[in-house]
């Protein structure tokens, strides 16, 4: 296990969060810290969606049927799930890195008891400031965990760093629109929702100007593509799940302790208003 390099001063709020969810993710979500991807012609489980979201990121990543030869870097790799599928499906090395000290041992379970131990390391490490050495990888992708970063632009420059010439990044992220799109209570509950799941970086990952902001760091042919449609089920999903226990924590006025439900509920209510997109962001590195 790396000791931990903590350049963001949130890295300890992050890892709190995501301990405090982890039940939410077993029980709801089988483990996946993220999204399913539903085809917009027809119902299908959330465990199916769960796994086409992963297939989409292969797709996005590029990656053939065997890829031994590409390192790639999960960063933000939660308990390993998605490291482990990529690894096992398409034989490609992946590290995965995380600042919550119980993921990387159980992603190491994880990666053993699916036999692909020797294709994963997982490392307690932020990924704003990771100790791989310049151009390491061949892909670098988040998950819905850019979010986190206290400071977006230098997690990119990072990405930019440890990424080979010619490498791609693949972001799976949320944008938001600009605040005065957004009422005064909406963005009180913006507000709320980064205090508590230290996901400072959200305000920055704007739908306007990220494309600008991907680019700034060094990166070309950045693109973007709003998938919000197909990810609306998995909210309307935890909806279902948690919105009685909403109403319970809004009646006792602790909301504030359970990120969980305020995303279920609030989050669910802005992205079908529109307020907030699920974007795959693609980007080069050129020589």
């Amino acid at each position: 296990m790396n000791q931990v390099i903590t350049s963001s001063s949130n890295t300890g709020l992050v890892a709190q969060y995501y301990s405090y969810s982890q039940k939410y993710y077993r029980w709801f979500l089988g483990g996946s810290q993220h999204h399913g991807f539903h085809p917009l012609d027809r119902k299908i489980s959330e465990r199916k969606a769960q796994k086409n979201m992963l297939e989409k990121l292969a797709k996005e990543l590029q990656l053939p049927p065997i890829t031994s030869n590409l390192r790639i870097l999960d960063a933000g790799s939660g308990q390993g799930i998605t490291s482990v599928y990529l690894a096992e499906k398409y034989g490609c090395r992946v590290d995965g890195v995380t600042v919550t000290p119980s993921e990387v041992s159980t992603s190491s379970k994880n990666a053993k008891k699916r036999g692909v131990d020797q294709l994963t390391d997982f490392f307690l490490m932020d990924y704003s400031n990771t100790s791989f050495e310049d151009e390491t990888f061949d892909r670098v992708f988040t998950l819905e965990t850019l979010s986190h970063a206290l400071d977006v632009k230098k997690a990119l420059a990072e990405f930019y760093r440890i990424l080979k010439p010619e490498g791609k990044i693949v972001l799976f992220e949320y944008t938001i629109a600009d605040d005065q799109l957004f009422n005064e209570s909406d963005l009180a509950v913006l507000d709320m929702l980064i205090a508590a799941s230290g996901s400072d970086g959200l305000k920055q990952i704007r739908e306007q100007s990220f494309q600008d902001l991907v680019g700034e760091v060094g990166f070309s042919d950045v693109t973007m593509k709003d998938i919000s449609k197909n990810t609306l089920p998995t909210l309307t999903y935890l909806k279902k799940l948690l919105f009685l226990f909403y109403c319970y924590s809004k009646w006792r006025g602790t909301l504030k302790n359970h990120p969980n439900r305020l995303t279920a509920v609030e989050v669910s209510r802005m992205a079908n208003a529109g307020l907030i997109k699920y974007q795959i962001i693609t980007a080069l590195k050129s020589f």
